[in-house]
């Protein structure tokens, strides 16, 4: 018996990550415009692309994939990069996704309109791709652009409480928005269980914290989850949990 839109908005988030410098390191649309390659063949643009690092590892953001489709979370890729194609290729080549993870990712790479700026149009058309209601919030959205947060936060597009998942622009080989997403999947995981999100999250990317000193149990470790009372660091705004 297959799930109503109402049983799947309440279980399940729809989490939507920006392309350009979330995923990658560098800005694949912006290098091909100043490269003069926009129109250029396929071929010669992927040969101008197919260097650029991922932000943190092919390997984190290949299994931070599969373990939130596993967790029956709805993924798309919001973005401006108007190289569909590449961007396709960049995530079965670089990243590693297989044919089957790739199809379960919506990609909606449309230009931004006056009524709907930044990725506002984006988020509205992943939710009706999933079938999503039109006032449902389990919205999560992971960019490196401030704007385009607050834009979609203005219109309460959000979730209220995890909605916003900042990408770091002060180093960008680094990608701890990775780790924050899985975390906050915890609250939206309806087919899986928490112990295998914590599996992905502490199966070697990210070891568990030490315990606390036997002289102190209540000290806090710096590596202790974010479903914690120290709130999303990284995340905008922070919100205690």
């Amino acid at each position: 018996m297959s799930e109503s839109k109402e049983e799947k908005s309440k279980k399940s988030a729809l989490i939507a990550f920006d392309f350009d410098l979330t995923i990658t390191s560098k800005h694949i649309h912006n290098i091909l415009a100043k490269g003069f390659l926009a129109d250029a063949p396929e071929e010669v643009k992927w040969q101008a692309v197919k260097d650029i690092k991922p932000r943190g590892s092919a390997e984190e953001w290949n299994q931070a994939f599969q373990t939130l489709i596993a967790a029956g979370q709805d993924l798309s890729i919001v973005t401006e990069n108007k190289h569909l194609d590449l961007i396709r290729r960049y995530l079965k080549e670089i990243i590693g996704l297989n044919d089957k993870t790739l199809e379960a990712i919506y990609i909606d790479n449309q230009k931004p309109s006056h009524s709907e700026p930044g990725k506002n149009g984006h988020l509205k058309r992943a939710k009706q791709h999933y079938s999503r209601n039109e006032d449902d919030r389990n919205v999560i959205l992971v960019e490196d652009s401030l704007k385009n947060i607050q834009t979609a936060q203005k219109v309460g597009l959000l979730h209220r409480d995890y909605g916003a998942v900042s990408a770091p622009t002060d180093d960008y080989s680094k990608a701890p928005h990775i780790k924050q997403v899985l975390e906050i999947s915890q609250k939206f995981a309806p087919k899986i269980e928490i112990k295998e999100v914590k599996k992905a999250l502490y199966g070697g990317f990210y070891p568990p914290a030490p315990p606390p000193s036997s002289g102190n149990p209540k000290t806090k470790t710096p590596n202790e989850p974010l479903l914690s009372e120290q709130g999303q660091t990284g995340c905008w705004p922070c919100k205690i949990l």
